[in-house]
């Protein structure tokens, strides 16, 4: 059974983001879960985190793949994600046409 200070050991190697909420409980996030630990006797709870879902976007007369980004992410130069995302329908990231149907996937956190 892993102890108190196994436990910190891990989290400090491995750095894991994690909160001490008491002397004897964490909460350790990652992208794909949360993690609760709580003891004594040691109890470990994960709460898996729902993959977010893409979304898709008609190509508009005047579009680019920067104001698409601007418009989704909030910042242009993050082009490059829905360029990856569309391959190999887009051979260049400032060749598009409208009508296409464009995979927007969620940024990496």
């Amino acid at each position: 059974m892993a102890t108190r200070e196994d436990i910190e050991h891990y989290l400090i190697q491995t750095g894991h983001p994690h909160e001490t909420i008491e002397n004897n409980m964490w909460i350790v996030r990652d992208a794909a879960s949360i993690v609760i630990a709580y003891e004594p006797p040691l109890v470990i709870f994960r709460v898996e985190r729902p993959e977010p879902e893409a979304t898709f976007y008609t190509v508009q007369r005047g579009d680019t793949l920067s104001k698409t980004a601007r418009e989704h992410y909030g910042n242009a130069s993050k082009y490059p994600v829905i360029f990856e995302a569309n391959q190999p329908m887009l051979r260049e990231p400032d060749k598009i046409y409208p009508g296409q149907k464009l995979r927007i996937p969620p940024l990496e956190p």
